[in-house]
């Protein structure tokens, strides 16, 4: 190789390895520093949990809880000598007549659980009689319209659907003069009654 080709590929290689190094040290123009800040900056996340939706992964309560301490939260002035009736708790709406599968249940949880408090408590579906048929005997009805001369009192309530849940209404109150004996109130969350049929309004 002659001394002019040699020294032609000597610079050649000097100023390629020249322009890569300035190259990689050419200070970053502002468009590009901008560009690189706003694809290290986070994304703003949207908080998108709904927390009336929120069921706990162990839940023990269930409607009977709840009714008990609604019967606790009972302030009763005086003993009662007559059993009380406990009918249907209804939707708070202008007809005060609307039931479902949520209100019939409320309605013997606290059958139940005023029972074994010791309160006298009267079924009124008891109809008086047995029905025997292929299918069974049977001792209940939704048709009595008679039969309640001893009874004392009246509980029931209205049910309010709630973001978070139903809330329950109760109230005792004297069937003559209609004066309210004792009230409570309790909120119901979705998940303990879902599966108990009809637990919202359409």
């Amino acid at each position: 190789m002659s001394m002019h080709r040699l020294l032609q590929s000597f610079f050649i290689a000097l100023f390629c390895l020249t322009g890569c190094a300035s190259i990689q040290n050419t200070p970053q123009s502002p468009l590009s520093k901008r560009i690189l800040a706003i694809s290290e900056t986070p994304a703003p996340r949207s908080d998108i949990r709904d927390y009336s939706l929120f069921t706990p992964r162990n839940n023990h309560n269930n409607l009977n809880d709840y009714v008990e301490q609604m019967i606790m939260d009972f302030k009763f002035n005086s003993p009662f000598n007559t059993p009380i009736a406990i009918a249907s708790f209804v939707e708070f709406d202008e007809t005060l007549t609307k039931t479902n599968s949520l209100g019939n249940q409320l309605a013997e949880a606290f059958l139940i659980e005023m029972t074994q408090a010791g309160y006298p408590v009267a079924d009124i579906n008891a109809s008086g009689w047995i029905v025997m048929n292929a299918n069974g005997g049977f001792v209940f009805t939704r048709q009595q319209e008679e039969g309640f001369e001893d009874i004392c009192c009246a509980l029931s309530g209205n049910l309010i659907y709630q973001s978070n849940g139903v809330l329950v209404n109760s109230k005792v109150f004297d069937m003559q003069t209609k004066r309210v004996l004792a009230a409570s109130s309790a909120v119901i969350p979705y998940f303990v009654v879902e599966h108990l049929g009809q637990s919202q309004t359409p």
